[in-house]
């Protein structure tokens, strides 16, 4: 789905889509949840959605997402449904969780809500080991609490910027060292991420 398209669907159905959008990723959505977010910030910059409402909206959809996928864990630690769940959870995957988990503590939920393309593994984890479902929402809560704001404000400050989606293409060399910037601590991230799994 476009941003265009995905900024339309809100904007027509309010925060309750929203949240529904945010928890579907829980269950394999094909729909980014940082996209869901960013474009939940431009509606703020447009006027549909307050910062109060998407920020709490937002934080309630991404740990219920969260919960989900940490209950999928608990499932497969208890022997359920391992049949269809082992087509999308490997072995080295759940392995990878636990290293960090076993490193890291509790803490790796947190860690992970702030590092994309984390997250699944490490809640799915949490859940195989058993992690008690109290501290697992206090860290993940403590992160989407961080995390939902600043994707926010990334589409807020977009919206901002272009004035409406359809705008994008003409105005994206605007913010060319802005992109640039980012995709740069996303591999430092990601380095020192592959640096300290690597010591695990």
């Amino acid at each position: 789905m476009s941003p265009a398209r995905l900024a339309e669907l809100l904007e027509d159905w309010g925060y309750a889509t929203y949240l529904f959008l945010l928890s579907a990723t829980g269950v394999g959505s094909p729909i980014p949840e940082d996209l869901i977010l960013a474009t939940a910030g431009y509606l703020i910059t447009a006027g549909e959605f307050s910062w109060a409402g998407a920020y709490a909206v937002g934080v309630i959809g991404v740990v219920g997402s969260d919960a989900l996928l940490y209950t999928w864990g608990l499932r497969f630690r208890s022997g359920a449904h391992q049949g269809w769940m082992s087509r999308f959870v490997r072995p080295h995957h759940l392995a990878a969780a636990d290293r960090w988990l076993t490193r890291f503590g509790d803490r790796a939920v947190f860690f992970a809500r702030l590092l994309p393309g984390t997250r699944a593994v490490v809640f799915l984890g949490a859940g195989l080991r058993g992690m008690p479902f109290g501290r697992f929402l206090l860290y993940d809560g403590a992160g989407a609490l961080v995390w939902v704001p600043i994707v926010l404000m990334a589409g807020a400050q977009l919206g901002e910027e272009i004035g409406g989606l359809d705008q994008l293409g003409a105005t994206i060399g605007r913010f060319a060292a802005w992109i640039a910037g980012a995709l740069i601590v996303l591999i430092l991230l990601w380095r020192w991420w592959r640096v300290e799994e690597s010591k695990l």
